[in-house]
């Protein structure tokens, strides 16, 4: 009867290689949805402890005069369940913590926030640390865009006619003025 260790060596070869091909795990992507007028947003999630990377791709934007861009990571946890964030980046610039207590035996929360007026519209890598403590609850991330309104042609009018009605006004109170100073009716 032939040894069937060569089978299996060949099998958990096989297997091994398998494993080493796939490498690591590529980010998690963040799809945006416009939200009327001005904002765009989206959201993201994790149940995995250690390093989550998700990319927030901000080339559709290249050439809009947009404003603010806000990151914002919350997380509850019990002793045994829920996420605890560690750390947090977007585009290799840490988030701040804004919350991050932790009660002994308890539980805690964690809030974090990244927030930038001055961004590249190219794909950003934002990594998330913490620890999964249990359950099936991980942290919620949250991303808005917010446009800088450019005003219409109507509304540069409207200042215009302001500005002339204002000037108009200013005009003839300083023809008072010289009148009165040297007593003349004003025609």
């Amino acid at each position: 009867m032939p040894s069937s260790r060569p089978l299996l060596a060949a099998g958990l070869l096989s297997l091994s290689s398998a494993f080493s091909w796939a490498g690591p795990v590529a980010p998690t992507p963040i799809t945006l949805n416009f939200n009327g007028v001005d904002t765009w947003s989206g959201s993201f999630t994790a149940l995995s402890s250690g390093s989550n990377s998700f990319v927030l791709d901000l080339s559709p934007f290249a050439g809009m005069q947009l404003g603010g861009l806000t990151v914002l990571l919350s997380s509850n946890f019990l002793s045994s369940s829920g996420y605890d964030i560690s750390s947090a980046s977007f585009g290799g610039q840490a988030f701040k913590p804004l919350l991050d207590q932790t009660y002994p035996g308890l539980g805690g929360a964690d809030l974090w926030l990244f927030s930038t007026s001055s961004w590249s519209p190219t794909p950003q890598l934002i990594q998330v640390t913490g620890q999964l403590l249990g359950g099936t609850v991980g942290f919620t991330g949250s991303v808005s865009l917010i446009a800088q309104p450019v005003p219409e042609p109507a509304s540069y009018a409207l200042l215009m006619l302001g500005l002339a009605g204002i000037a108009w006004v200013r005009r003839g109170r300083q023809a008072d003025k010289l009148a009165r100073l040297v007593h003349l009716p004003r025609p």
